[in-house]
């Protein structure tokens, strides 16, 4: 992304360059990149012209409304659709014909810095917003949610994962994985590091399946009444991990070879 800015923020930051700037509103209601005024860090050292200025700030115009598209989303999601990703990606492709998925709606969410985010569409939020104008959609969605308050339902955390966390959880795994690298290539060998991170990538997964199925299996220990019990509630949660480590993988490796909803700009599934 070009700026790292939040709304009512009095500075912002230009990726590219590094430059920080002063910004205000020439008005209460910005309508457009005229009601901006940006000022660049005069330590900077760098000069800008008057035509320069112009298009930085129409890109931060444009930054600021993509936050605004996202937050609106986020907020909806949230407020009428109980926070399911699913039923929302389900309800925007409904509406457009276009094909949304639980994942889609993650890549637009996640943070901007993202190697794995997508631009939020100002069309997603339009298509949200005119499901919820249509009585039935909205009554649908109000009786879900007094149902689910009369009930306690079981958690589930693969659920959980596939419909907020996965891209989430894949992202993290890349940039953990990264920083490992580039600690390992500051030695300034020349296969050595390489070598030595495969090999480090090896054994942390192995400690953490380790270390994994251990809790699984010591928390068992001290909530099981009987054999059978533990049998069963052991063989139950290392499955889910599988599960939940197979959900991490596949968002990964659609990041990274770009495929599906990270084959192109919208976050669209393919």
């Amino acid at each position: 992304m070009a700026w790292k800015y939040g709304f009512g923020g009095k500075s912002a930051t230009h990726v590219e360059s590094g430059t920080v700037f002063a910004v205000s509103y020439l008005t209460r209601n910005a309508q457009s990149a005229d009601d901006l005024a940006i000022v660049p860090d005069a330590k900077s050292g760098r000069k800008w012209t008057a035509e320069d200025i112009l298009v930085l700030k129409q890109e931060l115009w444009d930054h600021i409304q993509d936050l605004f598209v996202r937050d609106r989303v986020a907020a909806l999601i949230q407020r009428e659709f109980l926070g399911d990703n699913h039923r929302a990606a389900s309800a925007i492709s409904n509406v457009t014909g276009k094909r949304v998925s639980e994942r889609t709606i993650q890549a637009w969410l996640i943070d901007p810095s993202k190697v794995s985010s997508r631009k939020c569409p100002a069309w997603a939020l339009k298509a949200m917003q005119d499901y919820l104008a249509v009585p039935d959609n909205k009554r649908d969605l109000t009786e879900i949610a007094q149902y689910r308050e009369q009930i306690t339902q079981q958690h589930n955390y693969l659920n959980d994962v596939y419909d907020k966390h996965q891209v989430r959880m894949a992202t993290n795994s890349i940039e953990s994985e990264k920083r490992a690298l580039d600690s390992w290539q500051e030695t300034n060998f020349n296969s050595l590091p390489i070598k030595l991170f495969e090999l480090e990538k090896r054994i942390d997964g192995y400690l953490y399946y380790l270390s994994r199925s251990n809790a699984i299996i010591t928390n068992a220990l001290g909530r099981c009444s009987d054999f059978d019990e533990f049998k069963r509630v052991v063989t139950e949660e290392l499955k889910e991990a599988e599960s939940v480590d197979f959900a991490v993988r596949e968002a990964r490796k659609a990041i990274e070879e770009g495929l599906d909803e990270f084959s192109n700009d919208e976050g669209l599934a393919t």
